[in-house]
């Protein structure tokens, strides 16, 4: 069963990573955001602001 969890995450990664569009997403998933992001957008207090990098590079 965990083996076909495994396959499915990495299956999604690379479908997500060989996309050409923008994506937009929300996660605690520290290692799903660094195998994806290049951006990071942090919200507080109704103000947006962006970062270049991964999570890691941002913290």
């Amino acid at each position: 069963m965990l083996s076909g969890l495994f396959e499915s995450r990495e299956n999604l990664e690379k479908a997500l990573q060989s996309f050409n569009g923008t994506l937009l997403f929300i996660s605690h998933d520290r290692y799903f955001i660094n195998k994806l992001a290049d951006k990071v957008s942090e919200v507080e207090d109704c103000q947006i602001t962006n970062y270049i990098g991964t999570y890691d590079e941002y913290r």
